[in-house]
């Protein structure tokens, strides 16, 4: 027995290590191997063929190829011959296996049709159905429902699969459609880019029609140059061997090509000269006119830079924004332009200027000096009689100038209106007033070391209710013009840095009353003046214009100033000289009174009025 069972080993051992080669070898479809596997009982080699030959065919069905699927045209009848000779003890583990083969069976037959190739799965897996059904009727009825299970799933995945390829080809037809716009689009602009290209062509074609023109231009000029140094070295040359005439032939020419060329350049210098200054002439009188319309509106409405530019182009002008603004920011510095800002948008409206009262002019006074000014009133300037203004203004000056005064000061009423003012401003009003500081503006006498302070006067202050203040607006135009402000100001006399100041009051009220004077040649002023009404006590000396008539109030320390172009006696002025103390305070004041004669101003029969201090 002992004998027998070692045979039965060792001849098991044997078959062991022959499969075990074979496998190695890939020797598992030989006669040899298949016959040891039907006679023998040795579950190792069993398990490891059926395994194999089940794993290389999962492997080829995911291959895809045409060689995979001739492999598992082979594998397909050994794994079904492996189940039929296992041993009764590993069946129930193969059948687990198998129903993997079951669930491979419609990949293998799919796999095998795609190339063309005999099926004879289905025969096999039916004797291995038969034999499962009458000897494991259980694991047959479980196979079964899990291999339909599975083909639902497929079918349900199919389906999916399908739906997903549906997706992806409307979503291909989409992005057709998408290329075909953009391939569109692209063709458009592409066409675009053409005449783009075309027009570059163009612009580069002029350019090098310009540049050959320049430089044609140039060769003519370097060929002018050229003549001109060969006849230079001819003349050399023909002076050293005494040619005379014919140098001077050649100077004569060679002056004449020279006038040619500078003629030839001036003129067209002169001509791009000129067509610069008619375009900055023909800007700034467009300019001029817009404004002009401007304040033709702003006199009648209230409004905004958008309805300005709607007005304008209905009259015929097409202008921008920043135009009208520019325009409006210029008549601010003549004009007073209210702004309203508390409704969008920001609303612009002529209205009256806005003016100051006391105002103080400081003049730092030296030590045991003087300090000289010629005082003027009431010129009242008009455009009516603008050279009258004019001619009073350059007497005064003459005079300043000789006598080596380098300040004017003026009592009032530079000003003058030739017609009423009506209740409702109009257009031609307004540009008559503009008109009237501009014209004032340059005839005034421009001395650099003299300035000219000037008072408003009651006539003045009517102007700025047009929305104009004059005497501010000379003051932008013209450096030497110094404005005191309306009705009432003061010269302020005293060291730097010093509190205490000496001041002598300016003064031009808005009255109707007159002195009595029996030289006076009018009436129309009824009541008499009271210089108590009108002098400062707290000033060193009061100056008053606006009665165009000179006289002194001595006891009260008033000076009346006369009229220098409208007097109603003569027309004058007077000459002051503040005389200072070793601290800066005024000591004694000096008034000199002037008259014109002969078209000068000269001083009144020796007739000096001496103000001291008043206790």
């Amino acid at each position: 027995m002992s004998r027998q069972l070692l045979k039965i080993t060792e001849r098991a051992t044997l078959d062991k290590i022959l499969i075990n080669g074979a496998i190695e070898k890939g020797q598992v479809y030989s006669a040899d191997v298949l016959n040891m596997l039907f006679n023998s009982k040795i579950k190792y080699g069993c398990d490891s063929f059926f395994e194999h030959f089940y794993r290389r065919t999962t492997e080829c069905i995911k291959a895809q190829t045409k060689d995979s699927a001739k492999r598992v045209c082979k594998y397909i009848p050994y794994l079904v011959t492996y189940f039929g000779i296992v041993t009764e003890e590993r069946k129930g583990v193969l059948l687990e296996e198998l129903e993997g083969l079951f669930y491979l069976k419609d990949k293998i037959t799919a796999l095998l049709d795609k190339f063309g190739l005999e099926n004879n799965i289905s025969n096999f897996l039916e004797t291995a159905r038969k034999v499962i059904e009458e000897n494991y009727p259980e694991q047959f009825e479980r196979i079964t429902t899990l291999a339909n299970a599975n083909i639902e799933q497929e079918t349900s995945e199919g389906s999916k699969e399908s739906q997903r390829t549906h997706e992806i080809e409307e979503e291909n037809a989409r992005l057709t459609i998408e290329n075909k716009e953009l391939k569109t689009a692209n063709q458009r602009l592409q066409q675009e880019l053409d005449k783009k290209d075309k027009s570059i062509a163009t612009i580069k074609a002029r350019k090098q029609a310009l540049e050959a023109e320049e430089k044609k231009r140039k060769t003519a000029s370097r060929d002018r140059q050229k003549k001109i140094s060969d006849n230079n070295e001819k003349i050399r040359q023909l002076r050293i061997a005494l040619k005379e005439s014919e140098a001077k032939n050649l100077s004569l020419q060679v002056e004449i090509d020279q006038k040619d060329i500078d003629h030839v350049e001036e003129t067209r210098q002169l001509r791009e000269i000129e067509a610069l200054y008619n375009k900055d002439k023909a800007e700034a009188e467009l300019k001029e006119t817009i404004k002009e319309r401007i304040i033709e509106l702003l006199v009648m409405n209230e409004y905004s830079v958008m309805t300005i530019m709607h007005a304008l182009s209905i009259l015929g002008y097409d202008v921008s924004k920043e135009l009208v603004l520019t325009c409006l920011n210029e008549l601010e510095a003549t004009f007073t332009l209210k702004k309203n800002t508390t409704n969008y948008p920001t609303t612009y409206k002529l209205t009256k200027a806005e003016i100051t009262c006391d105002k103080k002019f400081k003049i730092n006074s030296p030590s045991e000096g003087t300090i000289e000014s010629l005082l003027i009133s009431d010129i009242h300037a008009c455009l009516a009689e603008i050279e009258k203004a004019e001619r009073g203004l350059d007497i005064a000056y003459n005079y300043a100038v000789k006598k080596k005064i380098r300040l004017l000061t003026n009592l009032g009423d530079l000003f003058e209106l030739n017609y009423p003012l009506s209740r409702s401003m109009n257009y031609d009003e307004i540009n008559d007033l503009r008109r009237l500081i501009e014209e004032v503006s340059k005839r005034i006498p421009h001395d650099k070391g003299i300035n000219h302070a000037i008072l408003g006067g009651n006539h003045c202050e009517k102007i700025a209710e047009c929305g104009i203040n004059p005497i501010e607006v000379l003051e932008k135009f013209r450096e030497d013009i110094i404005d005191l402000g309306y009705t009432r100001a003061y010269l302020s006399f005293g060291r730097p840095g010093s509190s205490q100041r000496d001041k002598i009051g300016l003064l031009h009220p808005n009255c109707k009353k007159a002195v009595t004077d029996e030289n006076a040649r009018d009436s129309k002023f009824s009541k008499e003046l009271d210089p108590k009404e009108y002098a400062r006590k707290d000033c060193y000396l009061t100056l008053m214009g606006h009665t165009h008539i000179g006289k002194y109030y001595k006891e009260n320390g008033l000076y009346l100033i006369p009229s220098l172009t409208r007097d109603r006696v003569q027309n004058g002025a007077v000459h002051m000289k503040v005389n200072f103390d070793f601290k800066g305070n005024i000591t004694s004041v000096e008034l000199i009174p002037l008259v014109i004669n002969n078209n000068r101003l000269e001083q009144v029969e020796d007739e000096i009025h001496f103000v001291r201090k008043r206790k």
